[in-house]
């Protein structure tokens, strides 16, 4: 792993024929109503400092030296810690991922410049994937989370709750998040090959023609491939 302050997953992060097939982001949309107190007091901010230069005459800003120090004092209020905030939610949102390979769904989570979290699931031991998108906003923008069960998350004593193991939170396209989790699953558990073009276009996240996939990548082996994925003997 690269020894860098911000750091992205990338191929040295992978375990031997891990190959990753896709990565989920916090919805846009997300990210600006997790910073909404950080905007509306850094738009405050910027809002004082430009009516203060507008009348700067009739308050004396920039014409007496204790009142332009005590406005940028004030204003300082609403824009140094509002600020840092925002860049470190800003940091998070660009940094943070929710990485899916053919052998693991690793929630990588960048605690601002110096520190990371990691938090990983083994395909073979996922159990189900609960989807949780309540909410008129979640639902009109498409994103919300999902809740990656495995036996180490224990059982859900609430319903709704969410588990403690693996959670990747407010995704965008969460229900084809989930069918590409559930369809590697289905394929890793039954040593079924996974093809990484194939499955993001059956579950929705690429656009394409799955039957002309399969006559543009065929392969010696990709009938029997197509027996195991319908059960066929």
């Amino acid at each position: 792993m690269a020894l860098t302050a911000l750091h992205r997953f990338g191929p040295g992060d992978l375990n031997p024929n891990e190959q990753i097939i896709y990565r989920a982001h916090l919805h846009f949309v997300a990210f600006l109503i997790s910073s909404k107190t950080w905007i509306v007091l850094i738009g405050v901010g910027i809002a004082i400092l430009i009516l203060a230069f507008l009348f700067h005459a009739q308050i004396g800003f920039f014409m007496d030296r204790t009142i332009t120090i005590g406005v940028f004092l004030f204003v300082s209020l609403f824009l140094v810690y509002p600020g840092y905030r925002l860049a470190v939610r800003f940091v998070d949102w660009i940094y943070d991922e929710d990485i899916i390979t053919n052998q693991r769904v690793i929630d990588y989570d960048q605690k601002f410049l110096f520190s990371k979290d990691m938090s990983t699931a083994s395909m073979k031991s996922v159990e189900d994937i609960i989807l949780h998108q309540a909410g008129f906003i979640r639902n009109f923008f498409n994103y919300g989370t999902l809740d990656v069960q495995t036996p180490a998350s224990g059982s859900h004593s609430v319903p709704g709750q969410i588990g403690k193991y693996l959670v990747l939170y407010d995704v965008a396209r969460p229900v084809q998040v989930q069918r590409l989790i559930d369809e590697i699953v289905y394929r890793v558990k039954r040593s079924i090959t996974v093809d990484p073009e194939e499955v993001l276009i059956s579950c929705g996240l690429k656009s394409g023609d799955l039957d002309q996939y399969f006559v543009v990548k065929k392969t010696g082996h990709w009938k029997d491939r197509v027996k195991k994925l319908l059960g066929w003997k």
